[in-house]
């Protein structure tokens, strides 16, 4: 169930939060802000044939961070007592006064709306460690439906996040998310042949569809690995590849994300420092953030690490760059706005990042891509370096397969893989129609790319 509004507030986290605020301020003038995660976790874990660990945990964390004079402070806490919250934030204090000024430590102006923001499945945020067991039975026995299948972990938890924003220029959020979360990891066997690992997962915010999404994720990964079975050889060529959606994610997804970062654009590390407006890939390429897609429950973010409100934002629209991602400290450093990307938890200091990608379909049907692609590589898994400054990337592909005239041959074993990211961006050839959910938060089509370098082993 999810709900806005002013509703049943984390009061014991705000007022905790208050106090160190208070305390920093009455020590010194200041600007301040309390990041603060509750969170509570029921976990199961099978490795090495047998259920090895069930765990329940429940920890508070409190992230203070101060500015004196365009100095910051910042420290962690998991205490609860009034009188050592208050001593953390002298320390805070102490740790502001030793650090490098910058006129660019700020902090989030107050929001037009400041809510309760909850997706909580109250039987789901109840569940007890005999449910838990029991869907980590069901992803065990899917997965295992054909004895050929090898697992090596599976792990499924249900996780109860609470988390406050709260500082002393009015910002104050709070959002109340229940989620069960799982993945399986292992390979196949069949007599002294043994495939490369693989791995599915997926979450949901909502009980009755848990053992349903469970049996689609077993059984996408017993596909997988299976299908891995039988291996052969490729040729080596430069030429096009097509891409499984796992593979966008990893390679494309990573050097977008870091290229639209405005520090990394502000430090000149991105290829894209003034390219607003401008193509940086094919045209027929587009990428969307979806902060606000309740169907992510692991990519939900109704607002940002600083309390800033996320919305939806085209990052790439036909090959055109059209986003700059900020927190508070790139915007004031860019003179612009913050845009509601600052990330991480109360453990660290907000960076930048990107929620919930989506890359746009396109009208190649898979039977399209495989005859426009002929003869060549299927890219599913991607195990290697890639560098998002330069571009360069090179690695194994895991879990692939050959395609001969046109059609699904024979799956692969390793071969090396090596080219350029923003090359390959601008090397598009088709998008296909259809998109696929990756480990619960990307969204992608299959995408045939050209110019990549193959190499047989």
């Amino acid at each position: 169930m999810r709900t806005i509004g002013r509703g049943a507030t984390m009061s014991n986290l705000s007022r905790l939060s208050q106090i160190l605020i208070d305390e920093s301020k009455r020590l010194e003038p200041c600007v301040a802000e309390v990041c603060a995660d509750e969170v509570s976790e029921i976990k199961v874990v099978y490795e090495n044939t047998d259920f090895s660990v069930a765990s329940n945990s429940h920890a508070t964390i409190f992230g203070l961070r101060t500015v004196v004079n365009n100095r910051m402070g910042f420290i962690t806490t998991n205490s609860l007592d009034e009188a050592e919250l208050k001593d953390k934030a002298r320390e805070a204090q102490m740790v502001a006064r030793l650090s490098p000024e910058s006129q660019f430590h700020l902090m989030a102006e107050k929001q037009k709306t400041a809510a309760f923001y909850s997706i909580y499945d109250d039987k789901l945020a109840l569940a007890q460690p005999k449910d838990i067991f029991r869907w980590a039975q069901l992803l065990v026995d899917e997965s295992r439906k054909d004895s050929s299948v090898t697992l090596d972990r599976v792990e499924v938890s249900v996780t109860v996040n609470k988390r406050l924003i709260q500082n002393s220029n009015g910002v104050f959020q709070e959002v109340r998310l229940a989620s069960c979360n799982w993945f399986v990891m292992g390979m196949a066997k069949k007599g002294d042949e043994v495939t490369s690992f693989d791995y599915e997962g997926n979450s949901s915010g909502t009980y009755p569809e848990i053992e349903s999404k469970i049996k689609d994720t077993a059984r996408e990964f017993r596909e997988s690995v299976v299908e891995s079975l039988g291996a052969r050889g490729a040729k080596s060529y430069k030429g096009p590849v097509l891409f499984h959606p796992s593979a966008v994610g990893s390679l494309l997804a990573g050097v977008i994300g870091f290229n639209v970062n405005g520090r990394a654009q502000q430090d000149g590390m991105s290829k894209w420092k003034d390219q607003l407006g401008k193509q940086v890939a094919h045209k027929e390429f587009s990428l969307l953030e979806s902060p606000l897609d309740e169907t992510r429950v692991s990519d939900w973010s109704p607002f940002d690490r600083e309390g800033v409100l996320t919305e939806t934002h085209e990052i790439v629209k036909n090959g055109t760059l059209q986003f700059t991602a900020h927190n508070c400290f790139s915007a004031a450093r860019g003179k612009t706005k913050p845009t509601g990307n600052a990330v991480g938890s109360s453990r660290s200091l907000p960076s930048i990042g990107l929620h919930g990608l989506t890359v746009a379909t396109g009208k190649s049907t898979l039977n399209d891509l495989n005859s426009a692609l002929k003869t060549g590589l299927v890219l599913k898994r991607f195990s290697g370096n890639s560098d998002p400054v330069s571009g360069q990337f090179s690695g194994v592909a895991k879990n692939s397969w050959w395609v001969e005239n046109g059609e699904r041959s024979y799956p692969l074993k390793e071969v090396m893989l090596a080219g350029n990211m923003f090359e390959l961006l601008n090397n598009i050839k088709l998008i296909g129609s259809e998109s696929f959910r990756q480990m619960g938060s990307f969204d992608s089509p299959y995408i045939l790319i050209d110019n990549v370098s193959v190499t047989s082993g």
